[in-house]
């Protein structure tokens, strides 16, 4: 299987307005990229006011069609905001995760 990895970086104006879009955008999308199909999700902070965003989908097809459901309006709309976007795609050439790692269960 080729897995697809689509990857968004958003500076936002400030600290406060970065943690207001994670907070309204994480429950709600995340369990609907999941019944889309989306394998991963990962999000990183490298700044106050910056987030990565990594998501690994099982092909193109599946990442471009949830885009085209939220995906473009969003960015849109963050644009509009005055956030900056920087975009990053393309086939995942490796994807490995330690076998011996077991995830921590939730309770």
């Amino acid at each position: 299987m080729a897995y697809y990895c689509r990857t968004i970086k958003l500076t936002f104006i400030s600290e406060f307005a970065k943690k207001s879009f994670t907070a309204q955008l994480n429950s709600s999308v995340n369990k609907t990229d999941f019944e889309r199909g989306m394998l991963q999700r990962i999000f990183f902070d490298t700044s106050e006011n910056q987030i990565i965003q990594m998501f690994v989908w099982p092909s193109k097809n599946h990442a471009d069609e949830r885009m085209k459901e939220i995906g473009d309006e969003l960015i849109k709309n963050l644009r509009d905001s005055n956030v900056k976007i920087e975009r990053f795609e393309g086939q995942v050439s490796e994807f490995a995760i330690n076998p011996s790692y077991k995830l921590p269960r939730e309770s």
